[in-house]
Order: C-alpha cells, then sequence, then structure tokens
C-alpha cells in the first residue's frame, strides 16, 4: 500500500471546531454529533454511527483494533458532519492519516 502524506488541516465549519487534526490520536472519538463517522476495510463498511452521546463513545483505539485483525488491508474512517468532511486513512500500525478534506453534506 502507498503511503500517503497528510493533507493540511482546514478548518473544519465553525469557528469553535478548530482545525482538523493531520494525524488522529487512539483516545480521539468517532463522533461528529449531527452526521456519522464510518469504518471501511477495502471500501467495505465495517461500521457506521456516530458515537457523541454515548456513555462509553468508540475511539480510533477501537478502530486500530478492528485494523490489527487485518493489517494489510486499506482501513479508512470518514468523518462526515455539515460543514466538514475528513477522510483518515490507516498508514502503518496506531497512525491514521487526513489524506483528504470537503465541506460536509450542508
Amino acid at each position: 500500500m502507498k503511503v500517503l502524506k497528510p493533507v493540511e488541516g482546514k478548518m473544519q465549519g465553525c469557528l469553535h471546531a478548530g482545525l482538523a487534526r493531520e494525524v488522529l490520536p487512539l483516545r480521539y472519538e468517532l463522533a461528529v454529533g449531527f452526521g456519522a463517522v464510518t469504518l471501511t476495510r477495502n471500501r467495505k463498511t465495517i461500521w457506521s454511527g456516530d458515537e457523541a452521546f454515548a456513555e462509553r463513545p468508540k475511539t480510533v483505539r477501537w478502530a486500530e483494533t478492528q485494523a490489527a485483525k487485518d493489517p494489510t488491508a486499506d482501513w479508512r474512517l470518514f468523518f462526515d458532519a455539515p460543514l466538514s468532511s475528513r477522510l483518515y486513512r490507516r498508514q502503518g500500525r496506531n497512525r491514521w492519516v487526513l489524506v483528504k478534506q470537503g465541506n460536509g453534506f450542508a
């Protein structure tokens, strides 16, 4: 799998959201508040949801645990919200890199 250079994180919708992270920390929650987060393996959906209001939200560490079961696959996390969309790709153990950013679905 070709390693991609992270794209520079841009503003995520409103000013309070700040810049998109170029590399996700393992403790980062799989949440957008309104919208969805999708985990894919080889472009097939493994999980989709929004953990924003969950008592014990899933995190990137959870996604990493799933990816460790098939480390050679193409793993991606897609965060889709009204004013921001971000696509992260797993590029090695514990490394989820921002590879694409968009304006979201609104």
